[in-house]
């Protein structure tokens, strides 16, 4: 989807149900939005892949070396400090119908 940040930015968004990066994203100035438990979470893939890319072990895995897909399937305590930075804040609840 596209998002249209405060300032007026245009923004293009991957919803995705958890934490993905994938080589075929990589400089397509892409955004990846998840929701962990009520947090919202939204990053720049190229940003955030090179941090973890620089402090996990990712990049030795095989599902990264032979598909360029990584996922994690929940929100360890080091990803979770990387993601700090992109946490949305405020309220991420749905509007009552």
């Amino acid at each position: 989807f596209i998002a249209l940040h405060i300032f007026g930015q245009v923004l293009r968004v991957q919803l995705k149900s958890r934490r993905t990066f994938s080589r075929k994203y990589h400089g397509k100035n892409l955004h990846v939005a998840f929701a962990s438990g009520e947090t919202w979470y939204l990053y720049d893939h190229d940003e955030l892949l090179a941090k973890v890319l620089d402090s996990t072990s990712i990049g030795t895995t095989r599902s990264w070396l032979d598909h360029g897909l990584y996922s994690f399937p929940g929100l360890s305590k080091e990803l979770a400090n990387l993601l700090e930075d992109y946490r949305i804040t405020g309220d991420t609840k749905p509007l009552p119908e």
